[in-house]
């Protein structure tokens, strides 16, 4: 890489040259630029790091500069950007004339012409003077600066420090330009100053974004209105800029640069080499936009149904935009595509062996262990409506529903998110059917209370249950002395268990399973009919076993209502 000196041997970068604008072609780095020469863009890809070949996304010399707002719609989504300035010089204020008065009260109406006075003498109401309304006494009208208050003879001209312009400069940021008033980028931000003196780079400078400004550094400010500017003017770049810092010579100082003209460069796609993880460049603009399967703030969430056959969460933060995969229970391979369910309840697809095995030991009496059961519905396989329920499953005393949602989120592993979102595994055993036969009419959509205290509802998969923070499993028996609302049934119910007003779990009314009234609230949280006991009894307040303690926020759930299989069912699958 050639040195700064050697660069700026062939930059020849003249006032005259650079405020010509027509000899500056920007070579193979900038094409087509009129602020840049092929030596300087060579320059800002080393120090950016760079081998890009950068595209205009705005100009002041061919768009409306009259304001950011065209700048912002072209060029607010890239990253990075290089922003390349000149300006022709200037002074920053206008004179103007303002009366003082006498008593050394402010009061700053204009006046004209500058050096004439007036009067007003002391004393009490209805006293006239020629001094403008709430002067008093004597008044002389004094020249003063717009820009810094300071003095000047004449109303009109230019005042205040004067830039005495042709610099050439700009800076490079990393981040998008959208959003406002926020401080973004990473310490690879940069400004810099191409002339009229040796190339300089002035090392780090945060990059600001704002609606209301031009591109801005915290050591460098293009104009705008933000509260950077204390004259609140708006207007082109360069009405009011600054780089008053630690590097007033890349601009020439503070106030009205003169006319200014403004190019901002985005990347052209050649390769990802600019973009951010999970991230890829759009060949049709150059934008970087989310890979396949990748959303959300800086495309850190991944799509677990594409990575993980939504059976898992994506483990992060993952180096591949192929992400390994952390499995549901009973699910396995890279992708969690290969699933082992319990033989006691075949086809499930939520059930694992060790889930299995933990509801056959809670059945009641009654019930031989080692049952093995049939599904009377799935909401995988069938519509997910209560009516396809009811008509699958009323016929049935004895049941078994297991529900998985994923408390409202499609999608599960989000840096900087704790994998706890993952969704919930629970159910209920229910000893009588699910049929609203008989029940009458009635406040709760024609439903009534049915079912024993051998009811029970259980937790298999809740997320940090237990206190190492992994998976609980639980069951939750009907509370001693409980007499009623084991179990709710009616036409438009998904399966229930305790009171209507504050159950213990509600699987939805109505809708698909899960919908906007689904919520548990077993044990403390309010249920009425049921309290927790762990499979070994240690653990008496586990979290909720649906996830949540909100109602509605389950998301997409999935529903197994499995019934019984009969001795013939069994000596029927088993073979001659």
């Amino acid at each position: 890489m050639l040195s700064n000196a050697a660069l700026f041997a062939v930059l020849v970068l003249s006032a005259a040259g650079v405020a010509a604008a027509g000899a500056a072609t920007g070579g193979d780095a900038f094409p087509e630029s009129r602020l840049i020469t092929p030596a300087q863009g060579a320059l800002l890809n080393s120090w950016a790091n760079s081998s890009n070949t950068w595209k205009l996304c705005y100009t002041t010399f061919t768009m409306d500069k009259t304001s950011p707002a065209v700048y912002h719609k072209n060029c607010d989504k890239y990253k990075p950007t290089v922003t390349v300035v000149h300006n022709t010089g200037g002074r920053p204020g206008r004179c103007k004339g303002v009366w003082n008065y006498q008593d050394q009260l402010d009061f700053p109406s204009p006046c004209s012409p500058i050096g004439s006075n007036c009067s007003d003498p002391v004393g009490g109401p209805g006293q006239t003077g020629d001094c403008p309304s709430g002067g008093h006494g004597y008044g002389q009208c004094a020249g003063q600066c717009s820009f810094d208050d300071s003095a000047c003879p004449v109303a009109g001209p230019p005042c205040g420090p004067t830039n005495p312009g042709n610099f050439t400069f700009g800076g490079y940021a990393d981040a998008t330009w959208s959003g406002d008033r926020v401080s973004k980028g990473t310490p690879a931000c940069f400004i810099f100053g191409l002339g009229p003196d040796e190339p300089v780079h002035y090392g780090q400078s945060s990059q600001w974004a704002s609606t209301s400004d031009w591109p801005a550094w915290d050591q460098l400010w293009i104009g705008g209105t933000s509260q950077f500017n204390p004259t609140g003017a708006g207007g082109p770049p360069g009405t009011y800029g600054s780089c008053s810092g630690p590097h007033p010579l890349q601009c020439g100082g503070d106030g009205n640069w003169g006319e200014t003209e403004l190019e901002v460069w985005r990347p052209v796609c050649a390769a990802d080499a600019h973009c951010g993880a999970h991230e890829t460049c759009d060949a049709k603009d150059g934008s970087c936009v989310c890979a396949v399967g990748w959303s959300g703030p800086g495309c850190g969430t991944c799509d677990k149904s594409r990575f993980c056959s939504g059976r898992g969460s994506c483990v992060l933060p993952s180096p591949s935009n192929t992400p390994a995969c952390h499995c549901d229970a009973g699910y396995s391979g890279a992708d969690c595509s290969t699933f082992a369910g319990s033989p006691l309840f075949p086809e499930t697809r939520i059930v694992s062996p060790e889930w299995g095995t933990a509801l056959d030991g809670w059945m009641p009496a009654g019930i031989p262990a080692g049952q093995v059961w049939k599904l009377c519905y799935s909401s995988d396989t069938m519509d997910k409506t209560t009516a396809e329920f009811h008509k699958r499953c009323d016929q049935y005393n004895k049941t078994v529903s297991v529900a998985k949602n994923t408390l409202g989120f499609d999608t599960s592993g989000t840096e900087g998110r704790p994998d706890n979102m993952k969704g919930a595994t629970f159910g209920g055993f229910a000893d009588e059917s699910w049929s609203a036969s008989g029940c009458g009419p009635g406040s709760w959509g024609g439903g009534c209370y049915k079912g024993t205290s051998a009811n029970f509802i259980f937790g298999l998969g809740i997320p940090g249950g237990k206190p190492d923070g992994s998976d609980g499993t639980f069951r939750y028996p009907a509370k001693r002395g409980a007499t009623n609302h084991f179990q709710l049934a009616g036409n438009d119910y998904w399966p229930v268990w305790g009171t209507v007003s504050v159950p213990d779990l509600f699987m939805g009314y109505k809708g698909a399973p899960g919908g906007e009234t689904a919520g548990c609230w077993a044990n403390a949280r309010g249920g009425r009919t049921y309290e927790p006991v762990s499979e070994k009894g240690e653990y008496p307040v586990p979290p909720p076993l649906c996830g949540s303690l909100s109602m509605g926020v389950w998301g997409e759930t999935e529903l197994e209502v499995w019934r019984m299989a009969t001795a013939e069912e069994l000596r029927a699958a088993s073979g001659p």
